[in-house]
């Protein structure tokens, strides 16, 4: 997967203008430039996959108890229906790079096999670090990815354990050493969730090679 040198990747697509997760919020945030676009994942009863952040729906029902058929019926707004991944793959294919975090633990075989027929750059990670490493044993050549926060030895002890390529780090804790500790072992530092100008070119300074966000007119244009 090719970098530009600093990876603008779209919180959930453009959410402040539609559903976050759904598919006109990816599709807006590819119109506005987006790099990447960052969604979630969660499995149904019968092993579909679909994207949203929570694990229930606003009506209270879990995703995990319901079967696709039945999330195929419900709308996040009037005519915007919750997106299955496979939808979502075929949309940004091309396009930019689909950064997809997995919220739920035992889907690695579901994600594994909707990766495997997408034709799009993808990659995937969790705060769950060892369903990132089932799914690297099982498929090295996707990139991965583990969501951390603390310090620099925390998360490259994590980063090493799982073999992710990607370390998506929380903005706040993120310094000259944890970049440098990082790219040291051919890995790439992603900052999680910044909503500032200062904050972005603070991060674009110290060499990180993504930032996520939730407004993409904030990530520095000029390279680094």
């Amino acid at each position: 997967m090719k970098f530009r040198p600093l990876i603008a990747i779209a919180h959930r697509g453009a959410h402040a203008r539609y559903p976050e997760n759904s598919l006109p919020a990816i599709l807006a945030a590819l119109d506005a430039g987006a790099d990447g676009v960052e969604i979630d994942v969660h499995g149904t009863s019968d092993g579909r996959l679909v994207v949203h952040h929570d694990p229930g729906l606003a009506d209270g029902r879990e995703i995990s108890r319901l079967s696709g058929k039945e999330l195929a019926a419900v709308e996040l707004a009037p005519g915007i229906p919750v997106p299955f991944l496979e939808e979502v793959l075929e949309a940004v294919a091309g396009k930019a790079s689909l950064f997809i975090e997995t919220k739920a633990q035992g889907i690695e075989f579901p994600l594994i096999r909707a990766v495997r027929r997408g034709s799009g750059e993808c990659a995937v990670h969790s705060f769950h670090h060892v369903t990132i490493r089932n799914i690297k044993l099982t498929m090295p050549a996707l990139r991965t990815g583990i969501l951390t926060s603390g310090t620099t030895e925390t998360a490259m002890a994590a980063a090493l354990a799982t073999r992710a390529d990607d370390v998506w780090h929380e903005a706040g804790g993120i310094d000259a050493t944890l970049v440098r500790e990082c790219h040291r072992a051919g890995k790439q530092v992603i900052a999680w969730t910044v909503n500032s100008a200062t904050g972005c070119q603070h991060l674009a300074t110290l060499g990180v090679d993504g930032i996520c966000t939730d407004d993409l007119s904030l990530i520095p244009a000029e390279p680094r």
